[in-house]
């Protein structure tokens, strides 16, 4: 707590004040940002979903990918592009979500077991900007991916 507040009063003491964009990303600021996904006018989800439903098969029989990491999961609506053609690969063993906010990743984990009952999941809260540990011995080859718009926020 005492990070986020230093991190939060430098932001303010700028001549041009900003807070850092992870911090609207609790619980309910997730959630917005997914609505926000699904307007009309926010088209970069659209397009995104439409090149990996494209690419993720061809990706994956490349990559034999057995974890995936996952870098800002949010609701993770497109990974499952991935996990699909990771489980018609035959080579899905392990996703690890990391995202910062720990409520909402634990929840996308809960629906995410529900739907591949097969795959280990282990969500990761962190902040990616700064340094963070992964679980350790992952099932390689390891795909690591940063689906959406995670470096525009």
């Amino acid at each position: 707590m005492r990070a986020m507040l230093d991190e939060v009063r430098a932001g303010l003491l700028r001549p041009q004040k900003e807070i850092p964009s992870k911090f609207f990303y609790d619980t309910r600021g997730s959630e917005l940002f997914e609505e926000i996904t699904r307007l009309p006018e926010y088209y970069l989800t659209r397009t995104e979903r439409a090149l990996l439903e494209a690419c993720a098969p061809e990706w994956i029989a490349a990559l034999h990918p057995r974890t995936l990491v996952e870098l800002g999961a949010g609701s993770a609506v497109k990974t499952r592009i991935l996990l699909d053609a990771m489980r018609s690969a035959r080579t899905s063993e392990r996703y690890i979500p990391v995202d910062v906010s720990s409520e909402f990743l634990e929840g996308t984990a809960g629906e995410l077991r529900g739907e591949y009952s097969a795959l280990q999941i282990i969500p990761v809260v962190a902040d990616m900007s700064a340094e963070f540990e992964l679980p350790e011995n992952l099932p390689r080859p390891t795909l690591f991916a940063l689906l959406g718009s995670t470096i525009g926020n």
